[in-house]
């Protein structure tokens, strides 16, 4: 599973624990969080990386890539130019 990047997004509760859990199987992870300072503690913790815009994790990912959503519906982040597709 290591060796391959992965941006998150959301750090709540479950957010985070699935961050922590994909970077200790080596996976490259950026992190981002609507309050950039989870993000930063979250990267000061593990050592995974935090980006302070939705646009600066795309920037983060390698290309080609594709995006997938957990969000519920009323609390997507579609309001922004990135793409994503519910999952």
């Amino acid at each position: 599973m290591g060796n391959k990047d992965i941006g998150m997004v959301g750090l709540g509760r479950m957010g985070a624990n699935m961050a922590r859990r994909l970077h200790l199987k080596g996976m490259k992870v950026t992190a981002y969080n609507r309050h950039t300072e989870k993000a930063t503690e979250l990267a000061k913790e593990t050592g995974m990386r935090a980006a302070s815009s939705l646009e600066a994790l795309v920037q983060a990912l390698p290309t080609p890539g594709s995006s997938g959503s957990c969000f519920p519906p009323e609390r997507s982040p579609r309001a922004t130019s990135i793409p994503f597709f519910p999952c």
